[in-house]
C-alpha cells in the first residue's frame, strides 16, 4: 500500500538543507521564494510547482505561521492553501463542492486512486476526523485562536482579500477550513524521519525532518500488536509494509508509537 501525502511541510531547521517542495537534500544551494524568502527550492521547476499548487495562498503568511503558531498550524495553513488551489482560487466552487459532499460515501480504501481527480483526493482529506467533541475547552480555545490568527493573515496578505471582504460567507468558509484542517492535522499527521549513520555507535539514528498528512494511512487505527508498519520513502510517499499475517477481510492496524 502506497499513499501520497495531501500536504507536507519541513521541520524549521531543515529549511536550508531540503527543498520545501520535493524534500530532496540540497544543502545551502536552495533557491528562496522571492516573496517570502522563507521557503526554498532545489530548482525553478519545484518553485513553480509549489507556487501553482499552494504557495501563492500562503506566501505572505508562512513565516509567521511557523514562528507564532508552530509546525502543525503551518501545515494546516498549507492544507487550506492546497484546497483553494485545487479549485483555482474559486471559494464559491469550493463551497459548492463541500455542500454537495456526502461524507459518509467518501472512503479512501475503496476509491479508485488511478482515476481520482484532485477534488476527489481533497474530499478524502476533508472527511478525516477532527475529534472536536473529545477536545477540552482549553484545547478548543487554542485551536480557534490559531485559526483566527491565520485567517486574518490570509485575508490581509494574499489575493483572497477582495473575495473575503466582499462576501461574509466566503470569509467564514476560509476560517472554517483553517480550523478544520488545524484539527485534522493535529489528529492525523505523520512525522517524517530519515536515518543518519552513527559510526561510533555502529548504528543508525532516526531524525525528524518534516510532517505530512496522508488520506489513506491516516484512517488506520492503532494497535500495540500492529500488523503493518509505516515506511517513509525519499519522495514523501508512505509505504505500509505487512509485518504479521493478515486474514481476508481483517483490519489493518498501525502502531502510533
Amino acid at each position: 500500500m502506497l499513499d501520497t501525502p495531501f500536504v507536507k511541510t519541513l521541520q524549521e531547521d531543515c529549511r536550508y538543507v531540503r527543498c520545501d517542495f520535493c524534500h530532496a537534500e540540497r544543502p545551502f544551494t536552495l533557491i528562496p521564494c522571492e516573496g517570502c524568502t522563507w521557503v526554498m527550492y532545489c530548482s525553478q521547476e519545484c518553485l513553480s510547482k509549489a507556487f501553482d499548487q499552494y504557495h501563492r495562498y500562503e506566501c505572505g503568511v508562512m513565516r509567521d505561521a511557523y514562528s507564532v503558531c508552530g509546525r502543525f498550524p503551518a501545515t494546516a495553513l498549507r492544507a487550506t492553501a492546497t484546497a483553494i488551489s485545487i479549485f483555482d482560487g474559486d471559494l464559491v466552487a469550493l463551497q459548492n463542492h463541500l455542500d454537495a459532499l456526502d461524507e459518509s460515501q467518501v472512503n479512501g480504501f475503496t476509491m479508485d486512486w488511478r482515476t481520482a481527480t484532485p477534488k476527489d483526493v481533497y474530499s478524502t482529506m476533508h472527511v478525516l476526523t477532527t475529534n472536536q467533541e473529545r477536545r477540552g475547552l482549553v484545547d478548543r480555545t487554542y485551536q480557534i485562536l490559531v485559526a483566527i490568527l491565520l485567517h486574518k493573515a490570509m485575508v490581509e496578505r494574499t489575493e483572497l482579500e477582495p473575495t473575503c471582504k466582499a462576501s461574509p460567507k466566503m470569509d467564514k468558509l476560509l476560517f472554517d477550513l483553517i480550523l478544520r484542517h488545524a484539527q485534522t492535522i493535529r489528529c492525523n499527521h505523520q512525522l517524517l524521519f530519515f536515518y543518519e549513520g552513527q559510526p561510533e555507535e555502529k548504528g543508525f539514528e532516526h531524525k525528524l525532518y518534516g510532517a505530512a498528512c496522508y488520506p489513506s494511512v491516516s484512517m488506520l487505527n492503532h494497535s500495540c500488536a500492529s500488523n503493518v508498519r509505516r515506511l517513509i520513502l525519499p519522495d514523501g510517499r508512505c509505504a505500509m509494509i505487512v509485518i504479521r499475517p493478515i486474514g481476508k477481510d481483517c483490519q489493518l492496524f498501525d502502531s502510533y508509537g
